[in-house]
């Protein structure tokens, strides 16, 4: 098998065995030698998987719109745009980690560890399992080490049909759960005796190293259900290079209800069954904004309806031209003033700070009232939606999301002069809007947030057939994960993903899936209640329905 030098921005030099015609990107991030950031799934996007090779390929179409002459004659490519052979030898620069942690606090109660292990981000809760109540001892968020096999579902999935790099993907998760577990040791002096992972049945079955065949093609089929507690010892198996051997305490795993609606889903079910101060009211809607929207209506305790659809991982600013996660310098919300466009952007400290409109000069709103903009380095999924709500609402963007040069409202026409044609910023992208020198707004990335709005009013629309209900007939709709927690209710009913009047009674009900976990960890009474919602889930195929395209096609457009 052909063997590869990865040398990161340290010099610290790693060897990696590597299937010939792989491609780079998935070779070098699921090495275990670097994390990985958080790519686009080998569609060259990104730009984050870039990395110097010698002796250097010839450079593809993509390489040339990321790289200036002198960097291509240096050798650096999009690694995803490349493959494998003998002898590579490559050089990555610095990409700071998505990643952040509080401090644990010294504690004298025995630890579990809750995971919300999704498709791009893990995020982690450390509890005191003997606490009378939820007593958080440190939690935290990083990219799920995975990403190097792909950023959505189908493409992990599809990288994981082989039992080698399955076994991999595996072993990088079970690697970073082990780091954590000894880090809440060590902090906290005392040691974590449990776990509890909630993730989507993609994750689920990887995280076990099981076969992923129902899972990757239709008619899609559930093997595995959850709901129990296993052993996680050991590391990958079919590989050359294994990872070394780590020692997990034993994980309960939630109930799995469908084949694309997860443990995630049940966990987050049973923390709002479990919430004996707000119980929710029927009927009422659970959606999860990740990369694989799943969606509950839960019409009685005992009665749901399920279903779930591809959504991409656009709504995390990942594949977008300028998107990201959350990190400083990424503008997460915008709002058209007299004086221009203002974003609020995120500081070192993860707050967002909004650029008074009075810094504002008269040449800058003859530009487009863009100079707010200046501190923006990248867009979050929430800024993605908020920015793309104004310029619907101001006519620079039409319903079938396409620039509008002449928007009829004032504020329309002054945000209009930024959209230019062809931008440096965005090479090979169209028109797009300038914030500032370096971020752009492309009309593919309206594309794929227009995808994104269709295929969540498509599920949201299928659900309410099912059960012969209207939107009026919905009493609370919780939106989960991290998304959902910061995103405006009033800018997705705007923007048509919502149906119009639900906005006021819809909850950011923030991670439920790791609240959820939390709670299987302290009270069991929970994991009962999961597993019996789960058993009397009924599941709506959205994927089955011969009219899925007529329809996905009609829910295109922001309205």
């Amino acid at each position: 098998m052909p063997v590869i030098t990865i040398t990161d921005h340290l010099g610290n030099s790693t060897e990696a065995e590597a299937p010939a015609g792989a491609p780079l990107s998935r070779a070098v991030y699921t090495s275990g030698a670097v994390p990985a950031p958080p790519l686009c799934s080998g569609i060259g996007r990104c730009g984050l998987c870039r990395m110097r090779i010698s002796p250097a390929p010839v450079p593809h179409a993509d390489d040339l719109a990321f790289f200036s002459p002198a960097r291509l004659q240096q050798g650096w490519r999009l690694g995803c745009r490349h493959s494998v052979s003998d002898g590579l030898r490559i050089t990555l620069p610095h990409i700071p980690p998505v990643q952040s942690a509080t401090r644990p606090a010294k504690t004298t109660g025995q630890l579990g560890l809750a995971v919300d292990l999704g498709t791009t981000s893990l995020h982690w809760a450390a509890v005191e399992t003997a606490a009378d109540t939820l007593s958080i001892v440190a939690q935290g968020q990083e990219t799920n080490p995975q990403m190097g096999a792909g950023s959505e579902v189908m493409s992990r999935l599809a990288a994981a049909a082989d039992p080698a790099v399955r076994g991999r993907l595996a072993a990088l998760v079970k690697s970073r759960l082990a780091a954590l577990t000894d880090f809440l040791h060590r902090e906290t002096g005392q040691p974590v005796t449990s776990l509890c992972v909630a993730g989507n049945a993609a994750m689920t079955y990887i995280l076990l190293d099981l076969p992923v065949e129902g899972l990757s093609r239709a008619p899609y089929r559930l093997d595995y259900r959850g709901d129990e507690t296993v052993r996680l010892c050991g590391t990958a198996h079919n590989t050359d290079t294994p990872l070394p051997p780590v020692y997990i305490p034993p994980v309960y795993i939630p109930p799995v209800p469908a084949p694309f609606v997860g443990a995630d889903i049940s966990a987050g079910m049973a923390a709002l069954l479990c919430d004996e101060s707000a119980p929710p009211p029927y009927p009422f809607v659970l959606a999860d904004l990740g990369t694989n929207g799943e969606f509950v209506l839960a019409l009685s305790p005992a009665h749901s309806i399920v279903t779930s659809v591809a959504m991409g991982p656009a709504l995390e600013g990942i594949g977008m031209t300028h998107g990201s996660m959350a990190c400083p310098g990424a503008a997460t919300a915008f709002s058209a003033t007299p004086l221009g466009l203002v974003p609020a952007v995120l500081d070192a400290q993860g707050i967002p700070v909004v650029s008074p409109p009075a810094s504002l000069r008269p040449a800058d709103i003859k530009a487009g009232g863009m100079a707010a903009a200046q501190s923006i380095r990248s867009i979050s999924g929430t800024g993605y939606l908020s920015l793309i709500t104004v310029l619907l609402q101001t006519g620079v963007i039409t319903p079938d999301g396409q620039f509008n040069t002449q928007p009829s409202s004032v504020a329309g026409r002054r945000l209009a002069r930024a959209v230019v044609h062809d931008s440096p910023q965005a090479p090979t992208q169209g028109a797009c809007l300038r914030l500032n020198a370096s971020v752009t707004l492309s009309a593919r990335d309206i594309e794929e947030i227009l995808k994104v709005k269709a295929a969540f009013s498509l599920a949201f629309e299928r659900l309410l057939c099912e059960a012969s209900l209207s939107p009026a007939d919905v009493r609370r709709v919780f939106l989960a994960g991290a998304l959902g927690q910061h995103v405006s209710p009033a800018d997705l009913e705007t923007l048509g993903f919502l149906p119009r009047g639900l906005a006021q009674c819809t909850t950011a009900a923030g991670n439920t899936a790791l609240r959820g976990a939390m709670h299987m960890l302290t009270r069991h009474h929970c994991r009962t209640r999961a597993a019996q919602w789960s058993a009397g889930a009924i599941v709506a195929d959205l994927t089955s329905d011969p009219a899925f395209t007529t329809n996905f096609m009609r829910h295109m457009r922001f309205s």
